[in-house]
């Protein structure tokens, strides 16, 4: 299994004003040889297209509380690389939904 933090960036029009960075974070979770893959391969800073499910992750905390933590469930992951920095696109893809 790799577990990866994932941050996606666009711009949020707001009326009348300049667009402005709207940025999220979401844990990814892969299995099997995607997984393999992305811990060859992922680095800080790199690009990635990654397609899945979610998942809900819940459990208690050391107090007792529900604790839940949406998820994805990478099932298809293409690695991109910025214009200039490689040359080309894609590094890899990989789709875990047709391999068992």
């Amino acid at each position: 299994v790799a577990c990866f933090g994932l941050a996606v960036t666009r711009l949020a029009a707001v009326s009348g004003q300049r667009p402005q960075r709207d940025t999220q974070c979401f844990s990814v979770v892969a299995w099997r040889e995607l997984a393999e893959l992305c811990a060859q391969d992922l680095h800080p800073g790199l690009w990635v297209y990654v397609e899945g499910r979610l998942h809900n992750h819940t459990w208690r905390d050391a107090l007792g509380r529900p604790m839940v933590r949406t998820e994805v469930i990478a099932e298809r992951m293409v690695v991109l690389e910025r214009e200039g920095l490689g040359g080309h696109e894609a590094h890899y893809e990989f789709d875990s939904m047709w391999r068992e």
